[in-house]
């Protein structure tokens, strides 16, 4: 399956046919091709970079912080109104409600840098159906 690819992208290299590229108009096919290895280098750098990155919020004044990872991994949860732990229905929405929180400003700016990414290789609004969903 590996060669059946290779041997189409090779063919595509080499090919002076063109397709039409959302957001560009008409591009060779090779330099389709090139673009998108370049991007999907830039498309990783990207990605790991956000992986990396902590996204905090709070709610209620203040008296609860959580903080995710890029991964959407929990690291922390901070309850400084200690009057919280007197209410579990209370505190367990606050917590729900700010990890989902939390999580849609994760995928938004993922998508916002995947876009910018396309839009730095001269390829705008390539990806931004992402942004819509």
């Amino acid at each position: 399956m590996a060669a059946f690819f290779k041997d189409k992208v090779s063919e595509a290299m080499k090919s002076s046919e063109t397709m039409e590229v959302p957001g560009v108009g008409s591009m060779p096919m090779k330099d389709i091709v090139s673009k998108a290895s370049e991007m999907q280098v830039r498309i990783k750098e990207v990605q790991d970079e956000l992986m990396s990155r902590s996204f905090e919020g709070s709610t209620g004044g203040g008296s609860l912080i959580i903080v995710l990872n890029g991964k959407k991994e929990v690291l922390s949860i901070t309850i400084v109104d200690k009057e919280l732990l007197n209410n579990d229905n209370k505190l367990t929405s606050m917590i729900v409600s700010l990890i989902n929180e939390i999580v849609s400003r994760i995928d938004t700016t993922t998508a916002e840098a995947i876009n910018g990414v396309a839009t730095e290789m001269g390829m705008p609004g390539l990806f931004n159906t992402q942004l819509n969903q």
